[in-house]
């Protein structure tokens, strides 16, 4: 007999991160015979509908707030911002609803920071419905606390609701614990679309990146491939542009509440012609970006797991990492990639001008094979859907 699984999500596609591909790779591989998957999300953007299929996931969205064309960045400011507070409600009432139509067999939440509160609701309401907790978050513990203050004790009434935990990092495993849960957390990572990031970009394609961006051939491509957000520590890889060769260039492809900020830090350290806001980018194209790189970055101040690293391990990009949370389960120093310290500039330096010293190219090939050959045997996510199907 076919199940219904209501999805809590604060976004989704067009403009996604890591939970949200996450969610796409996995419904897309279980057969809609057996499972049907509805989703409440935010609808911020007027182009987009009200309702809609998008691959196998039936999209309801919700908000009062809304704009043509909205960006990550309106997301984070007024009104479309007044959105996320009136979700928590008002998801769950929308919740309510379809349920009386579809009878639903399981919730799941999406992040307890986003939508941990309008699950909890509903499982409040219909305690017979199965509730499936998913943490994907990346901020560190405090700062989650310090965000959900004003609806703490619902926040921490979510881990004691939930009837499964799935975690994507042995670090969420312990902070799910820590917060309340009374079982066993299951450790299902995120994965990687392994075909998408393994191809080959063509030299014409590359070149036109290239001559698009302002990058000649014989100067060192840095890459960055995330929301502009605190924890991702792209103020440490600007300032680490310091410490290297004026020929060396940053190519930072995403957008958030933070652009201003670093444009700032930019014209403020006087590297504005060596840093390149990309803007935004479908995930369909990022591996041709990932190519045009010699070394990815992400000197990260917390981390839920981080799909984007084991994105450009298997586009074969040399990676740099902090090892901090979920990050630790995949990035070993000369072995997976390369660590740097938490807000230390000169540390991102160090190991850039290692990865390109031609005295060190047997090591690097070394560590970029064992990299692309852990992402094919761990985060294949063929192999995760069948794990997270076997939750379902």
């Amino acid at each position: 007999m076919k199940k219904h699984i209501l999805i809590f999500s604060l976004m989704y596609y067009p403009r996604v991160g890591g939970a949200e591909v996450a969610v796409k790779e996995i419904t897309d591989r279980i057969p809609s015979e057996e499972f049907g998957f509805h989703m409440i999300t935010i609808g911020a953007d007027k182009n987009l509908p009200s309702v809609e299929r998008f691959g196998n996931v039936l999209i309801h969205r919700i908000g009062f707030f809304s704009k043509t064309n909205a960006t990550i960045n309106d997301f984070y400011e007024y009104p479309l911002k007044c959105n996320k507070w009136f979700f928590q409600f008002f998801a769950f009432l929308r919740a309510w609803q379809l349920h009386k139509k579809y009878s639903y067999d399981a919730i799941w939440a999406l992040m307890a920071t986003g939508t941990g509160i309008p699950a909890t609701l509903f499982k409040l309401k219909f305690p017979s419905v199965h509730f499936i907790l998913t943490l994907q978050e990346g901020d560190d513990a405090l700062s989650i606390k310090r965000t959900m203050l004003p609806a703490y004790p619902l926040f921490m009434l979510c881990f004691k609701k939930a009837d499964t935990l799935q975690v994507i990092s042995r670090y969420l495993a312990d902070f799910g614990m820590d917060m309340g849960f009374r079982g066993e957390p299951r450790v299902i990572p995120n994965g990687v679309d392994i075909d998408l990031f393994k191809k080959d970009t063509s030299s014409s394609d590359i070149t036109a990146l290239q001559n698009e961006y302002g990058i000649k051939e014989d100067e060192l491509c840095l890459i960055h491939i995330g929301r502009f957000v605190q924890k991702n520590g792209i103020e440490d890889i600007i300032k680490s542009l310091s410490f290297l060769s004026p020929q060396t260039k940053l190519l930072l492809v995403g957008e958030g509440p933070l652009e201003n900020r670093l444009q700032y830090l930019v014209k403020e350290r006087g590297v504005k012609d060596r840093v390149i806001f990309v803007g935004f980018k479908p995930y369909a194209e990022l591996y041709k970006y990932l190519a045009l790189a010699d070394v990815f970055i992400r000197p990260s101040l917390s981390e839920g797991f981080g799909n984007v690293f084991i994105e450009a391990m298997t586009a074969k990009v040399p990676v740099i990492g902090t090892s901090v949370g979920g990050i630790k389960d995949f990035l070993k120093d000369g072995v997976t990639g390369w660590e740097c310290g938490v807000h230390d500039p000169e540390s991102i330096a160090k190991k850039v001008h290692y990865i390109v010293n031609k005295n060190n190219e047997n090591i690097v090939k070394d560590v970029l094979s064992k990299a692309f050959q852990m992402a094919n045997e761990r985060y294949q996510w063929g192999h995760i859907a069948k794990d997270m199907k076997q939750l379902f």
